[in-house]
């Protein structure tokens, strides 16, 4: 080891910096041989062994790996389309869905799949914590155009 400033660039003649300018995909089998070679005559050591049961539970690890994320992403992809239907929409009827705590502490929205984008943009401006509406069911009123609260869930 040399004493250099810290400024100081390894020199373009260097072979082996000069090499390594390329991406090591464009390099063969030979190129990579010698520079692990050259590398080892430096002192640095590069590993790159692998036994063949190393190989065989692998390339098995990954065989099973793949069929068990396939299984079970066919597996939820059912099940959350199931979901969605059976919470939406049950034989063509629509259904309900409530949005809110069900503990008394603010209003439960009830939203279907005809709940207008008007309605949507007034949930901006309400309160679900009201005195007025809290422990409320709040559904949407096309005649007014209001949330209008009920005690009920129907």
């Amino acid at each position: 080891m040399t004493d250099e400033p810290g400024s100081a660039e390894p020199a373009a003649a260097d072979a082996l910096t000069a090499r390594l300018d390329r991406p090591f995909s464009d390099w063969t089998a030979d190129e990579l041989m010698a520079l692990k070679a050259e590398l080892a005559a430096r002192g640095i050591a590069i590993y790159n062994s692998i036994t063949l049961e190393e190989l065989v539970i692998a390339s098995m690890a990954v065989s099973y790996a793949k069929a068990f994320a396939e299984t079970l992403g066919k597996n939820h992809a059912e099940g959350l389309s199931k979901a969605v239907r059976t919470r939406i929409r049950k034989h063509g009827k629509v259904r309900e869905a409530l949005v809110g705590p069900d503990d008394g502490t603010a209003a439960v929205l009830v939203l279907t799949s005809e709940t207008p984008d008007e309605a949507r943009l007034a949930l901006l401006d309400l309160d679900v914590t009201a005195e007025d509406v809290r422990g409320q069911y709040l559904r949407w009123d096309p005649e007014t155009e209001t949330w209008r609260a009920g005690a009920s869930r129907r």
